[in-house]
């Protein structure tokens, strides 16, 4: 279990969350929604260890993250920050194989072979593994920085609006991939903005307004033309296709 116990984040006056509590199981999809300002990355940041609340913690198994090496942590938490910067213009599966980091000298080389090319083939970068990172447009670039952050194996995958700059095929192909991790117990946590994207994806959703929970549960229960309008202030169609929703948002009037 991922739990954050009633934690806030605080940048000078301004209060980025308030007392959120949040339980999440692995195996499942956790999608986080909420319009700009609302928390979102914070709150991620602070599932990932990466951002110490001002008050209140996280767990993982019922051990704060603020305790734990962060090589463990590192094991056992994949994060993937939105737009995050390239530094080396490495060759693309030199990049990938620096997710194995944490796991340094615990797996032989073939082993850890295996997993790089494993995770290459996930996101679909094997067929440029020796070109340089910055050749490679914003989406490619991308899928590579996701299957580095698969090559780490982690039981927990954290990722900040993970589809954005994706062509069509490419967000249908990672959807479809961390819906495979989940069945293998991975436990997936992510920032959407495309509201039917998430509805589809999701088992468990996390509405946010002003840094605290506006609403949490399955897609059906939180995805409601009332709740859309009181924390993105539109309106929204909602649409059934078979067992799918289709969110139309539109200014309201």
């Amino acid at each position: 279990m991922l739990k954050a116990h009633n934690i806030s984040v605080a940048l000078g006056t301004k209060k980025l969350l308030g007392n959120v509590s949040v339980n999440l199981r692995p195996g499942k999809i956790n999608v986080i929604l909420g319009p700009n300002g609302a928390g979102k990355s914070t709150l991620l940041g602070c599932l990932a260890g990466l951002i110490l609340p001002s008050s209140g913690g996280v767990t993982l198994d019922n051990m704060p993250l603020a305790d734990m090496d962060y090589r463990a942590r590192a094991r056992h938490i994949g994060f993937l920050p939105q737009n995050p910067p390239v530094y080396w213009d490495l060759a693309v599966r030199d990049l990938v194989a620096l997710g194995r980091f944490p796991h340094a000298g615990r797996c032989s080389k073939a082993c850890d072979d295996a997993i790089i090319d494993a995770a290459m083939a996930a996101a679909d970068v094997t067929d440029f593994a020796a070109r340089r990172v910055m050749s490679l447009s914003g989406g490619e670039r991308a899928r590579v920085l996701m299957a580095r952050t698969l090559a780490g194996q982690p039981r927990w995958l954290l990722a900040d609006e993970p589809l954005a700059g994706l062509d069509p095929r490419h967000q249908l192909q990672s959807l479809a991939q961390m819906r495979s991790m989940a069945q293998s117990s991975t436990g997936i946590v992510m920032v959407l903005h495309d509201l039917t994207q998430a509805a589809h994806i999701a088992d468990h959703i996390l509405l946010l307004k002003a840094g605290q929970i506006f609403a949490a549960g399955v897609p059906g229960d939180i995805l409601t033309a009332r709740n859309i309008e009181a924390v993105y202030d539109v309106s929204a169609v909602i649409l059934k296709r078979g067992d799918r929703l289709v969110i139309v948002p539109q200014m309201s009037d």
